[in-house]
């Protein structure tokens, strides 16, 4: 196929070693980028995105993309991993991962926790992940479950419904 025939996210994913998304990201993502006084109003580049799988699909409409994979899908981007048996994406119209639907043997990797469940939704615009079907997470130690999971990717907040859990005791330091 000739280069110029390549879909967006195909040629993205070639000149992937340029842009720092050749390697996908270990059990820990990278920090989130905070941003500064000074960059205030700044035009804010989307975080490249990755992605692997047996079988994959993509869309490249007039007013959306989206990708559809099967069998050992794994989409990265910095500071989340997703690993799943099926997911469906869309893209922002400026670049970078909108939505990204997960199901089947879902892991989640991002810098504040590691979790499993079976179903789990991205949302760009949110900037968080919501994970159900028998949710559990694990955070520096602690050991959570509940009904519903979301974990924000921004601030780093782990919000559980009906939650159960366990919290090591140097977690909890000392009363005052």
């Amino acid at each position: 196929m000739a280069p110029s025939l390549l879909p967006p996210v195909l040629a993205l994913l070639l000149a992937a070693p340029a842009l720092g998304v050749a390697a996908e990201p270990t059990e820990s993502a990278s920090a989130p980028q905070q941003a500064s006084p000074a960059t205030k109003g700044a035009i804010v580049v989307p975080k490249p995105v990755g992605y692997r799988a047996d079988s994959c699909r993509y869309l490249h409409g007039a007013k959306a993309r989206s990708l559809a994979c099967t069998g050992h899908v794994t989409i990265w981007r910095e500071d989340l991993k997703l690993v799943c048996d099926k997911m469906n994406a869309t893209f922002a119209p400026g670049g970078g991962l909108a939505t990204a639907t997960c199901v089947g043997a879902v892991k989640v990797v991002t810098d504040q926790a590691t979790a499993r469940s079976e179903r789990a939704e991205f949302d760009g615009g949110k900037n968080e992940v919501q994970l159900t079907g028998k949710p559990e997470a694990k955070e520096r130690g602690a050991a959570l479950a509940g009904e519903r999971i979301v974990i924000n990717l921004g601030t780093g907040e782990i919000a559980v419904e009906k939650a159960t859990g366990v919290v090591p005791a140097e977690m909890l330091g000392t009363p005052p």
